[in-house]
């Protein structure tokens, strides 16, 4: 499935730095910490540096739009898993100037830009993007693990999806809680005829299990949550893929020294093995 990624929903990852703020309950056990603090680097936190990445680093999208162009392709790039690309901090604003071209120059490519800031959305892209619309080769995302998450969350990027008609897209993990994202579309009205409208829904929604970190015993995602969201998503047609199951199911279905983050699905009860793409934008 991943060219250069073990994110099995994507071909590739690219960040625009290391680093980030925790700023939600699903950030507590935050894998990308874990991991730059493994390599020597302490970026996490909100007045830390951030490490920022080379220029050669910077060119490895143009390969992999060529490749892809080559081979009569797409391929997915997950940006960021190992920063918030809509984080308020110098360095980001910084190198964030230097994505917005580079997405603009890799059209094989789809940008699958994540965050659990979309409020900064707006003032964060270019101009042009504001007047002219976001490029098509733009899928946008949030996190969202649990139901506070959701509510606080998903109304902003319902927004974007509906003002710049793209890919709008979920993660919901470490999923920690149960989530319902209604059983039925909703209908508003703000007074003004033309903003009257269906509330649209996301167009694909990631589901997976907490992985276990050094010296933080993983959250369980209990597989009842996943499949009440799974079943919310095939009545609503929204696309769905289960990542993993997550490190607390794995020790106890005793496979966690052959899949310590429960990600292979042949492990897996029947109803689980769910790993749908979207087909693109859907518009109510």
């Amino acid at each position: 499935m991943s060219a250069n990624s073990k994110i099995s929903w994507t071909h590739h990852t690219f960040n625009l730095i290391w680093g980030c703020e925790k700023i939600a309950p699903e950030c507590a056990s935050c894998y990308a910490e874990a991991w730059a603090r493994r390599m020597g680097y302490h970026v996490w936190g909100k007045d830390q540096p951030r490490r920022t990445l080379s220029e050669k680093y910077w060119r490895e999208p143009f390969k992999w739009n060529a490749r892809a162009e080559k081979n009569g392709e797409r391929a997915r790039v997950f940006c960021g898993s190992m920063c918030d690309w809509l984080e308020d901090h110098p360095t980001v604003h910084q190198e964030r100037l230097k994505l917005f071209p580079l997405i603009e120059q890799t059209p094989r490519l789809d940008w699958l830009l994540l965050s659990k800031r979309n409020e900064n959305f707006d003032r964060a892209i270019p101009e042009k993007w504001c007047m002219e619309g976001v490029p098509e080769n733009v899928w946008i995302g949030m996190t969202a693990g649990c139901q506070e998450t959701w509510n606080a969350c998903w109304p902003i990027l319902e927004s974007i999806k509906y003002r710049f008609h793209r890919l709008a897209f979920v993660s919901v993990e470490p999923m920690i809680g149960p989530l319902d994202i209604s059983n039925d579309l909703v209908y508003i009205d703000i007074g003004d005829e033309d903003c009257t409208r269906w509330i649209q829904w996301p167009d694909w929604i990631i589901i997976g299990g907490e992985s276990e970190q050094p010296g933080r015993q993983a959250r369980k995602m209990e597989l009842e949550w996943a499949r009440s969201l799974i079943a919310q998503c095939k009545k609503n047609d929204v696309s769905v893929y289960v990542k993993q199951l997550g490190s607390a199911w794995a020790r106890e279905a005793g496979v966690f020294e052959e899949d310590s983050h429960g990600a292979n699905p042949e492990y897996w009860p029947m109803d689980m093995r769910v790993r749908g793409f979207p087909n693109g934008v859907t518009i109510i």
